[in-house]
């Protein structure tokens, strides 16, 4: 019964990460086609970089209609997507439930098909559990 237990939380931990990339995803693709996104002018202020791959994100900083100061962060890219000090055109969600787009470019929020390798992961784990009573 206690192999069930573990295989049984370890499917229900693995299908809620898949709901959760799955619901961000819905969430950003909404935003993206709704057009309801206001845009703002920011500034580069940093650059992140991967340690080991090569890959550099711009993180920009901007200033919503409210006044409230955020940075956004451009996708990972192999060459500097904007200089530091540079300008870009920020698009943001004014009910702050998706990603900005910096320049028109979201950083990944995952894809539907991970998603689905999830909910595959979380099956495999539930089989497992049920053959282990």
């Amino acid at each position: 019964m206690g192999l069930f237990v573990l295989f049984s939380v370890m499917a229900l931990a693995v299908a809620a990460f898949g709901v959760r990339i799955a619901h961000l995803r819905w969430r950003h693709e909404d935003f993206v086609q709704s057009g309801r996104g206001i845009h703002t002018q920011g500034v580069c202020i940093n650059l992140r970089f991967r340690p080991g791959s090569g890959l550099v994100a711009s993180l920009v900083h901007y200033t919503d209609e409210e006044g409230r100061q955020h940075v956004a962060a451009t996708p990972v890219s192999t060459s500097i997507p904007i200089q530091v000090g540079a300008t870009a055109e920020v698009t943001y969600d004014p009910k702050g439930k998706a990603i900005p787009l910096v320049n028109g470019e979201a950083q990944a929020t995952g894809g539907y098909g991970f998603a689905v390798v999830c909910f595959a992961l979380a099956a495999v784990f539930l089989f497992n559990g049920l053959q282990a009573i």
